[in-house]
């Protein structure tokens, strides 16, 4: 589908359009209206002026843009919401509304955002990636004359880890305030913490340590919500998570997340086995509670055992079959050649890497490094199982 005069329209996402350095003044790490305006201009050059339009910006926008540039976006709201011909949205969060309503309208995306920390939740961008376009500047022979022109954004199908990595980014960044690229908040995020204020809800709640993330001063210390500077307990320790799902579910597109049923981590020197029925140090994949694939049954009762163990300093995952009767098989990397393990076969196995249990249920590592102490806990699921046992 091509937009063009009586087409569906396009929601813009106006902070990227502000903030983008690929639109002129080229090179300049600063947000602009104009830039805005020049991408409007080129929308309707290209596809005409009939396609409706809908614009969307972070509510942060605002403070940051020159304030005559501010009073201009707030103008275009006004004559918008008089005119009707346009609709423009300031929302705290602009990402996941645009998306919202370029999903529920049938709408294309103007951005030159990839939107990786998305995926999971809005499967369409990779099964739909024509409908995302960005821009490029072509600079004229005359002096300060450039033409924007829009063109597909060139979205592209992400690795499931790679996208548990940008949640995960975007989650401490700008949820919890901890950045896992600024090398203080990384001894945070790797450290256990305890407030001993009185009086502290935290600190009566978890008087041993905190199961959250810690908060960071301005000077770049870890504190509590109360205030107070948190004690240092040592250092967390290793952990991965795994994901299970629905091998059916996973061989569609952006399926890889859409047959998830469950999330378990699994720490250094620990293993955990995973069958089908109750596992006093493992994980049961048919509990009521993981409203598991009908196909779960085909996983044997003991079927794989996983654990995360030193090797020469780095932690490494492990798989073991148990002697599974419908068999377990290994994907390397994102190939299709299946390579089926034998009965107590040990393979070593990372992120890229998946395992398949009985041909019906898929296990592979996530991307996320740093987890809390109630992430790092197993599910709860009754008399089902859902533990692990320390390695010998």
């Amino acid at each position: 589908m091509t937009p063009g005069t009586g087409s569906p329209g396009a929601v813009v996402d106006v902070s990227n359009v502000c903030w983008s350095e690929h639109l002129p003044p080229l090179g300049r790490h600063f947000p602009l209206l104009r830039r805005l305006f020049l991408v409007l201009d080129a929308w309707r050059e290209q596809y005409g002026a009939g396609a409706p339009l809908g614009l969307v910006a972070d509510d942060s926008l605002l403070r940051s843009l020159l304030p005559e540039d501010s009073r201009r976006l707030r103008q275009l709201q006004r004559e918008a919401g008089a005119k009707g011909a346009r609709e423009v949205r300031f929302v705290p969060h602009a990402d996941p509304e645009f998306l919202r309503l370029a999903r529920e309208r049938g709408w294309y995306v103007v951005s030159a955002d990839q939107f990786v920390d998305l995926r999971r939740s809005e499967p369409w961008i990779e099964q739909q990636p024509e409908r995302f376009l960005s821009w490029s500047t072509d600079v004229g022979s005359k002096a300060g004359h450039a033409r924007v022109r829009l063109r597909p954004s060139g979205i592209q199908a992400v690795p499931a880890h790679k996208v548990s990595q940008a949640i995960e980014y975007k989650e401490l960044k700008h949820v919890q305030r901890l950045d896992p690229k600024n090398r203080e908040h990384v001894r945070i995020l790797r450290s256990h913490w305890r407030c001993t204020a009185r009086g502290c809800d935290k600190a009566m709640r978890w008087p041993d340590r905190l199961l959250d993330w810690p908060s960071v001063s301005r000077s770049g210390r870890a504190v509590c919500d109360c205030g107070a500077l948190l004690e240092e307990l040592g250092p967390r320790g290793v952990t991965r998570m795994f994901v299970v799902s629905d091998a059916m579910a996973a061989d569609l597109p952006g399926g890889l997340s859409a047959g998830e049923f469950m999330r378990f981590p699994v720490s250094l020197g620990d293993a955990v086995q995973l069958g089908r029925g109750t596992l006093s140090h493992g994980i049961n994949l048919g509990a009521d509670e993981l409203r598991p694939p009908l196909g779960v049954k085909r996983v044997s009762r003991t079927h794989l055992t996983v654990s995360l163990e030193d090797s020469s300093g780095n932690p490494q995952v492990y798989a073991v079959d148990l002697g599974s009767g419908n068999g377990t098989v290994l994907l390397r990397g994102g190939s299709t050649v299946e390579r089926r393990l034998e009965p107590g076969e040990r393979v070593a196995f990372g992120e890229k890497d998946r395992l398949v249990l009985g041909g019906t249920v898929t296990l592979r590592i996530s991307g996320q490094r740093h987890f809390t102490g109630e992430q790092a806990s197993l599910p709860e699921l009754g008399g089902s199982g859902g533990g692990s046992t320390l390695l010998s």
